[in-house]
């Protein structure tokens, strides 16, 4: 059983192990800037954990102006945007094919909605970009992206309904 919750204090070593774990392409951000993305907007950062309360996933997502791009290793404040900056989605690698990326983003996405935002934005990294087009995603080519992404990161769109 998988449940999500909001992210608190006592799960970021989890966290961060699958960060640390999952990304090679990108160096992995402290827990300082991560934890400033929760600050920003603690009903978007979600983990799943396992029925032994182990994280298995975490998503950290906050409001950002759709024409640009926060910059990586630096921390966020809130701001005001109809905007959902998706920042990051990470799985544990034991944990993939079990669905656990596909309910943290469905949950992400029921409260972007009820939350009023017209849409979510993010950048795949490691070539990531099929799953995000698999999950609705399409490329937005009107932001320009900062080294620190890699050289394959590709920025993603899509777009809410109300319903």
């Amino acid at each position: 059983m998988v449940n999500i919750k909001p992210i608190s204090h006592d799960h970021w070593p989890g966290i961060l192990d699958i960060q640390d774990r999952v990304y090679h392409d990108v160096a992995p951000e402290s827990q300082a800037v991560l934890a400033s993305k929760c600050q920003a907007s603690p009903d978007t950062c979600l983990v799943a954990m396992n029925s032994q309360d182990t994280v298995l996933g975490y998503v950290l997502a906050h409001p950002w102006p759709l024409e640009q791009l926060p910059k990586l290793h630096h921390p966020v404040q809130a701001v005001t945007s109809d905007n959902l900056y998706l920042h990051d989605l990470a799985v544990c690698p034991s944990a993939h094919g079990q669905g656990v990326a596909a309910r943290l983003l469905s949950a992400l996405q029921r409260r972007s909605t009820a939350k009023g935002f017209a849409s979510i934005s993010l950048v795949a990294v490691q070539n990531a970009d099929g799953f995000w087009l698999k999950q609705g995603f399409t490329r937005h080519a009107d932001v320009a992206l900062c080294q620190s992404y890699g050289d394959t990161a590709l920025p993603m769109i899509k777009t809410l309904s109300a319903d």
